[in-house]
């Protein structure tokens, strides 16, 4: 299965000066709870109020068990374990620290092995056609693009002026509503299809 990413850097990384590359995943909305409980449940013999039973009671089981110190199985899955912080007071030498300095930072999840072969064999990174990041261009230097798109066509749209410009939907949204209030563009089109024209 296809995954998306996007590259991304920092600039100046930890002071050096010097540019850090690294990847971002396109990811998809997550599974809801009835689709779920529905392809279990035609997978097997339970039915979805057992499938929502047995998710309260492991539930309630995680949380005993993680709240006793414990790690947590999750058989063919992977452990769910605590990872705990200390408080600012914790880094002075003339202080004493108790359980109070100490805070539950959160919850670390460690896969199966077998589990994280099983994913790596069935996933294929693929470069996004869109970004998350937009490139930043000042109020001239993007109005010189739109209009040398628009002087070969005849309208322009949200996803066109993702992929010409490398930008983000919000950006990209930002951008258009911006030249509709200088009275440079009109919006026409559909809802669901905005189509965006040079002002006559």
């Amino acid at each position: 299965m296809n995954i998306h990413y996007d590259i991304h850097s920092l600039k100046n990384s930890q002071g050096t000066e010097e540019e850090r590359k690294f990847v971002v995943l396109q990811q998809q909305p997550p599974m809801k709870d009835t689709e779920m409980e529905m392809q279990i449940q035609e997978a097997c013999s339970l039915t979805s109020g057992d499938i929502r039973a047995v998710m309260a009671e492991i539930r309630s089981l995680l949380v005993r068990e993680l709240s006793s110190g414990a790690r947590f199985h999750l058989p063919g899955i992977g452990w769910l374990s605590l990872a705990a912080g200390l408080d600012k007071n914790g880094n002075d030498p003339d202080h004493k620290i108790t359980g109070k300095d100490v805070y539950l930072r959160g919850i670390q999840f460690k896969p199966e092995g077998n589990l994280f072969k099983e994913v790596i064999q069935n996933i294929n990174f693929v470069r996004g056609k869109y970004t998350s990041r937009s490139v930043e261009y000042t109020e001239e230097t993007m109005w010189a693009k739109l209009s040398e798109y628009l002087s070969h066509n005849n309208f322009i749209t949200c996803k066109a002026m993702r992929e010409e410009f490398g930008l983000s939907r919000y950006k990209a949204l930002q951008w258009l509503d911006h030249f509709i209030e200088q009275g440079m563009l009109v919006k026409d089109g559909t809802r669901h299809m905005a189509i965006y024209l040079l002002s006559k």
